[in-house]
Parts: C-alpha cells; sequence; structure tokens
C-alpha cells in the first residue's frame, strides 16, 4: 500500500459499493485515481475500477481500525457513522459537498447539509439540506427540504424548496430558486 492511500485511510473519506466477483482478488484490481482535493484539513480521493467506486481487500483491513465509519459484512463495503462526500462534479473554483450520516445498514439517516464555496480559500455555506427519517425497510426524506437541482449549469445554481410527508414523497409546491456566483471585478 502506497502513502496516498495510507493517508487517505485515516481521512476515512470514500465513497463504497460493493465488491463483487472479480474485483475482490486485488491481482484484477487497477486503481484510478479520478480526483485528488484537499477540502479544508480533510484528504479526499476518488478512486475508480471498471467505472465502480470501491476499495481493494487491504485499504478494508485498515479501515476497520478507525472508529466506525466503515464495515464489511458478507462481502459488502457499508458507509457508517459521519461522512462527507464531494458532488459528482467537484472543481477547485465551484465545491459542492454533503454531510450527514449513515446507519447500520448503509441508509442515510438524520439531518444532511448540502455545502458550497467558491473557491477552496472561501469557507463553506450551506445552502440546503433536510432530514431523513428512519422507517421500516430504510430510511426516507421527510419535513421541509432544500435541494440541489442537479441540472445546474454553468457558474450558478437552482435549489428546489418544498416538503416531503412521512412517505418520503413530495408534497405541496416546491419552488426553483436560482443563486447567481458574484465574481469579483478585476481591474
Amino acid at each position: 500500500m502506497n502513502t496516498l492511500e495510507v493517508d487517505f485511510i485515516r481521512s476515512k473519506i470514500l465513497v463504497l459499493t460493493k465488491l463483487e466477483g472479480e474485483q475482490r482478488n486485488r491481482k484484477n484490481i487497477q486503481v484510478i485515481v479520478k480526483q485528488l482535493m484537499k477540502v479544508n484539513i480533510i484528504l479526499m480521493v476518488i478512486k475508480q475500477v471498471h467505472g465502480i467506486l470501491c476499495i481493494d481487500k487491504t485499504a478494508e483491513n485498515h479501515l476497520k481500525n478507525y472508529d466506525g465509519s466503515y464495515y464489511y459484512i458478507e462481502g459488502v463495503s457499508r458507509k457508517f457513522g459521519k461522512w462527507t462526500e464531494l458532488r459528482q462534479r467537484f472543481y477547485e473554483d465551484k465545491q459542492i459537498i454533503y454531510n450527514g450520516g449513515y446507519d447500520m445498514q448503509g441508509n442515510k439517516k438524520g439531518r444532511w447539509g448540502i455545502l458550497y464555496r467558491y473557491k477552496s480559500s472561501k469557507p463553506f455555506e450551506i445552502i440546503g439540506g433536510g432530514l431523513y427519517l428512519e422507517k421500516v425497510g430504510g430510511t426516507r426524506k421527510f419535513g421541509k427540504w432544500i435541494e440541489l437541482d442537479e441540472q445546474n449549469i454553468d457558474w450558478n445554481y437552482n435549489t428546489l424548496h418544498g416538503e416531503y410527508n412521512d412517505q418520503g414523497m413530495k408534497v405541496g409546491q416546491w419552488v426553483i430558486q436560482s443563486e447567481k456566483v458574484e465574481f469579483p471585478i478585476i481591474d
């Protein structure tokens, strides 16, 4: 295992998925570092094998030694505890993260936040989020939510404001709000 992987494991930040078939065999795993960023003090790495985000067996054993953010049962990697996740299109000058927790089944639980910042030198600001309610068979969004509209483009982002019922269904009127990022004028 190289130093980058060890540093990454100590940070406990990665989206994990089920390891299946050949991907369990370490010889067949080819890990490509897709993105490496420093977000506040947390070093985040996204690794990809055949289009699936994963972690190999050696790294998995190291993760078991850190305070409950990950566990491995019956061949399935699961998130557990508090997590900070990068939005898929995460850039140096447009950064959106999701922050919240997972239960023992790997379901989102409790309050989740959506945070945004224009540059890595700026602090994150909360732009949305909501609550996950525990129900039989998993968790569901509940109550008032502000969600990010994934169709946003360029330097604007749109948020959707509305409410979910206890079945996890959108109810009532949802309002779209457009936020334009202000850039400093350079003379």
